[in-house]
């Protein structure tokens, strides 16, 4: 069983988004995140080196709820 998560972000500091990436993928388990940018630059995609982390750039601020539904339409396919 995988777990799947999204975080949303917009103009977010790198580090304390590498972090947070880091901490979600320190484990054993079977997980994917996906990493969903409405910022109005792709800056962010340079933190997602890991096969475990799908980047996705909106290049619009689409809101907190849309973009994590996009994440949640991905993880049903």
């Amino acid at each position: 069983m995988q777990i799947t998560a999204t975080i949303v972000t917009y103009k977010n500091n790198p580090v304390i988004l590498k972090e947070a990436i880091d901490s979600f993928l320190n484990t054993k388990l079977d997980v994917l995140l996906y990493l969903i940018d409405n910022s109005p630059v792709d800056d962010l995609r340079e933190i997602c080196k890991d096969r475990r982390v799908e980047y996705i750039f909106n290049n619009a601020n689409l809101g907190f709820g849309r973009a994590h539904n996009i994440g949640i339409n991905l993880s049903q396919n």
